[in-house]
């Protein structure tokens, strides 16, 4: 009888503690994070032929969005599309509030795809 009753007092402990432990909550508190995100403008990048598949600029855009670190131009705002740094007009780009502005040209290589891409600060 006693080793009944001390395996029903153990049994009685682990059920205890197991269901302590199952009502632990998880508290996660963020105490600072990026309050003022970098204005860009990534660019549609340049196309070859064969490179259709992917919008690149797209994918770019996105990525670093969702970082929290930069605040993206919305296509739509944008007055030009240069495929080249050199065709960048850096005052026109500063005016619109951007601090960089990237472009790029996706061609074909093969089975494979070839990217080029420039940073340029306004």
């Amino acid at each position: 009888m006693t080793r009944h009753l001390a395996r029903q007092l153990g049994l009685a402990l682990i059920a205890l503690a197991v269901s302590a432990t199952s009502l632990a909550q998880l508290k996660i508190e963020i105490t600072s994070g990026v309050t003022d995100p970098i204005p860009i403008a990534i660019v549609p990048f340049a196309r070859g032929a064969g490179t259709d598949a992917v919008d690149v600029a797209a994918v770019v855009q996105a990525d670093l969005e969702r970082s929290g670190r930069f605040k993206p131009m919305a296509r739509g705002d944008m007055l030009t599309q240069p495929i080249r740094s050199e065709d960048i007009d850096l005052a026109a780009w500063r005016q619109q509030r951007n601090d960089f502005v990237a472009v790029g040209r996706v061609t074909a290589a093969g089975a494979r795809a070839s990217l080029r891409w420039n940073w340029s600060m306004c």
